[in-house]
């Protein structure tokens, strides 16, 4: 059975914040003893869309992966578990986005089509050609492809990715980075401990003093590079 997994940025599976398991793309892991969802063997979803609900798409890695010996157990996603499970490869979240097949808003406008993906708390916004991509809810993610385009997150924890040319990423909550190809531009902002906003700043990506596809913040007025 295809399906879709979730992991923290060293490829891990965690539960309540601890590392339950480590992962690698390609290999292939066998449980032995009994299947409880949320409980034993290996889980996965088989909505792309619902991994969002136990990893958020700013700071997490996601896999297609292929499930065997599955429990006809059900929890209220699509989350499944299994005794046996192969990383097939590993995909971006903007690919998860894709493979879910299931947009919250699409428009189309003079030949623009921009997809917007909400689900609460760990919303994505993904546009390969559209001149905005917005994406809002803590830990989301917006990314802009296309030329002369904007990526823009709004809430505590989230990231902007701008990669067409004269493009801009935005990451204007708290907590948040940003990052863009070459020839483009970060705008960012900080808070302070109250959340109060006290700066907002903008940088021209050059790949020498602000590097290319680097996430970076703003902490204490000055750009910092982070993971």
């Amino acid at each position: 059975m295809k399906g879709y997994k979730g992991f923290n940025s060293k490829f891990q599976a965690v539960s309540n914040g601890l590392t339950v398991f480590q992962y690698e793309v390609g290999k292939t892991y066998t449980h032995e003893g009994e299947l409880k969802l949320y409980y034993s063997g290996f889980h996965f979803c088989t909505d792309p869309l619902d991994v969002l609900r136990f990893y958020a798409p700013s700071t997490s890695r996601y896999a297609i992966v292929e499930a065997e010996n599955v429990s006809e157990e059900r929890g209220t996603s699509s989350k499944r578990v299994c005794g046996k499970i192969t990383i097939v490869r590993e995909i971006s979240a903007v690919e998860l986005a894709q493979e879910g097949n299931r947009i919250g808003k699409v428009t189309s406008q003079r030949d623009f089509d921009c997809a917007i993906i909400s689900r609460g708390a760990s919303s994505i916004a993904f546009a390969a050609k559209a001149p905005v991509a917005l994406a809002t809810g803590r830990s989301s993610y917006a990314f802009a492809g296309g030329g002369s385009s904007m990526a823009i997150t709004c809430d505590r924890g989230s990231s902007a990715d701008a990669r067409g040319q004269h493009s801009i990423a935005a990451a204007l909550g708290p907590y948040s980075k940003a990052k863009a190809s070459i020839g483009n531009r970060l705008v960012l902002a900080e808070y302070n401990a109250d959340y109060i906003l006290k700066d907002v700043q903008a940088f021209y990506v050059d790949g020498e003093s602000v590097k290319a596809d680097t996430y970076y913040r703003l902490s204490g007025g000055k750009l910092v590079e982070c993971e």
